[in-house]
C-alpha cells in the first residue's frame, strides 16, 4: 500500500508489478502526481513476514534531473516557421553541460552548448534566431564529422573560442540564414 502525502483527490489507485526477485507481495500502491509517494510490503522473512516501507519524493528526483539535464524547451512558433530546421535538435533549458562549458572557458556558465543533436541553453539567455541557427550549424558539424568533438577542442586549444574556424563557421551561417530569409527571392512576373 502506498501513502501519499499530498492532496488524496488526485491520487489514483493502480496495480503495481511485484517486487523483481519473487519475494513479498505488494499490498497496493496509491500514486499521485504530487509530492510525495510512499510504498508499503510484505516480504518473506524466516517462517515471519515483515513488513518494508519505501518513501520518494517525487519533486526533489525531478529536480535533480531538471539541474543535470536541463527541461525540454521549444523555439517559439514564428522561428519554427521561419527556420524548419530547427526543429530537427533537440532542445533544453539549463543542465551541467552548460557548466562544464564554462568551466573550460574559465567562465561560471556559458549561454548554450550543443552535444550531438541536443542543445543546452542557459535559462536567463535571451533565445534569439542568431543564436538558435549558430547552435544549429553545431549539430550540423557533429553530424558531418565523426571526430568533431576532438576536432572542435583542439581548434579552441590552438586558436582560441572566438578564432576557433568552427565558431566562425557557425556565425557566418546564421548571419547569412537569417539575410537569406530577410531578402527571399524576387520572382519576375
Amino acid at each position: 500500500m502506498a501513502c501519499v502525502h499530498a492532496n488524496p483527490l488526485s491520487a489514483q489507485r493502480i496495480r503495481p508489478n511485484p517486487p523483481k526477485d519473487g519475494s513479498g507481495s505488494w499490498l497496493g500502491v496509491l500514486q499521485a502526481d504530487d509530492v510525495r509517494v510512499s510504498l508499503l510490503w510484505r516480504v518473506p522473512y524466516g517462517s515471519k513476514e515483515i513488513t518494508c516501507f519505501a518513501s520518494r519524493s517525487t519533486t526533489m528526483l525531478t529536480r535533480l534531473f531538471d539541474l543535470t539535464f536541463g527541461v525540454r524547451w521549444t523555439p517559439p512558433g514564428d522561428l519554427l516557421e521561419r527556420f524548419p530546421e530547427l526543429s530537427r535538435v533537440g532542445w533544453r533549458r539549463g543542465g551541467l553541460p552548460l557548466r562544464v562549458g564554462g568551466w573550460c572557458l574559465r567562465e561560471r556558465s556559458v549561454a548554450a552548448i550543443t552535444l550531438w543533436q541536443t542543445v543546452w541553453l542557459a535559462p536567463g539567455v535571451d533565445v534569439g534566431e542568431e543564436l538558435l541557427l549558430h547552435e544549429f550549424r553545431h549539430v550540423q558539424q557533429f553530424e558531418a564529422v565523426f571526430a568533431f568533438p576532438v576536432r572542435y577542442i583542439l581548434e579552441s586549444l590552438r586558436h582560441g573560442y572566438n578564432a576557433n574556424r568552427f565558431e566562425e563557421e557557425a556565425r557566418r551561417y546564421a548571419f547569412a540564414r537569417i539575410a537569406s530569409d530577410l531578402n527571399p527571392p524576387h520572382e519576375d512576373v
